[in-house]
């Protein structure tokens, strides 16, 4: 917008453009334009255009009624219905957004795909070759024989760089074993049993018994784990997973009725390494029949070596009915640092 075009849309309503951190609707109260250098304006914040990307935090910074200074390159022209509330733009907003993530998803899933039949294409003639050459009379393992493969991901312990790592029985990737979020199974006694890793190949059974395994174990981890929701609740203290719940309920929604699930704290667990703070923002969708939920769970991690890590939890859930209700968890208060 120039600063003609400027000047016939003070007091009407005009979009701020701030990039990856969403645009804004608001009315353009001034219009400062001095000669021969770059214009600018106040804008009074009235809605939400676009919603905030979430790898730059996912959070909003212009609140209803905040008057904005901005140059007159992030300003343009607003063709669209007035808003009617602040609210509503931000549940039109985050709706959007999510049609996008999805559409992103779909597309990379199809990517993913193609992939794996041209790996599939590439390596199937060379691998039934090497094997009947090599082991012509391979006998199935009872690992490949359990009906149970269905519903577990089967893994193998192995070394890699002197660390004990997870290397996946079928794509060959690995997985570190140390710090792993996932809820392990081992063989005892030829049975499976859920643990925890300890050391090196060692691991503590439920009932508090240490098995020592052995390179080239097999280890299983249940699908159901890889659910970005399951996800999300195995990083949650129990107090806090509670909480959410909670939530959940209160709006007379069930764990049946997620459509959405973005989780950016296992991301961030898993590829930072070295990292001992970590914040960031997920988002929830829940929808049924008669309304939609949105639970944006704001999150911070201090991790100590030496103490309890710090956890703080805020959960701010809206309905598309505009009906809010926001609840903090933390383990470790410290004064003045959460204050709403």
């Amino acid at each position: 917008m120039d600063r003609k075009e400027a000047k016939q849309y003070e007091g009407k309503l005009v979009i701020v453009d701030e990039k990856e951190q969403g645009t804004y609707i608001g009315t353009l109260t001034e219009v400062h334009a001095p000669p021969r250098k770059a214009w600018s304006g106040l804008i009074s914040i009235q809605g939400v255009y676009s919603y905030p990307f979430l790898d730059q935090g996912g959070a909003l910074i212009y609140q209803q009624g905040d008057i904005v200074e901005a140059t007159g390159s992030r300003i343009h022209a607003y063709e669209d219905e007035a808003p009617s509330s602040y609210s509503a733009t931000v549940l039109v907003a985050i709706e959007e957004r999510m049609k996008e993530i999805q559409l992103n998803l779909e597309q990379l899933h199809q990517y993913e795909q193609k992939l794996n039949e041209h790996k599939m294409a590439f390596n199937s003639k060379s691998i039934a070759q090497s094997t009947s050459s090599i082991h012509p009379h391979t006998e199935t393992t009872e690992a490949e024989k359990d009906p149970d493969n269905d519903t577990h991901a089967l893994y193998e312990l192995q070394l890699k760089r002197r660390s004990p790592v997870l290397k996946d029985t079928t794509t060959g990737e690995f997985l570190d074993l140390i710090g792993c979020p996932f809820e392990l199974e081992i063989q005892h006694h030829d049975t499976w049993v859920s643990a925890y890793h300890e050391d090196g190949f060692t691991f503590i059974t439920e009932k508090n018994e240490r098995v020592q395994a052995t390179q080239g174990a097999t280890v299983r981890i249940h699908r159901q784990q890889f659910d970005p929701f399951q996800i999300l609740l195995n990083e949650l203290e129990a107090p806090s997973k509670k909480t959410l719940d909670q939530c959940v309920q209160r709006f007379g929604f069930t764990r049946k009725d997620l459509s959405h699930c973005h989780n950016t704290l296992l991301h961030q667990l898993l590829q930072s390494e070295n990292e001992t703070t970590f914040s960031g923002v997920n988002l929830l969708i829940f929808q049924n029949h008669e309304s939609t939920l949105f639970i944006q769970h704001l999150y911070e991690r201090e991790l100590l070596e030496d103490d309890d890590d710090t956890v703080y939890d805020r959960f701010e859930c809206t309905t598309d009915q505009n009906i809010r209700h926001i609840v903090t968890y933390t383990n470790s208060f410290t004064k003045d640092k959460y204050k709403e």
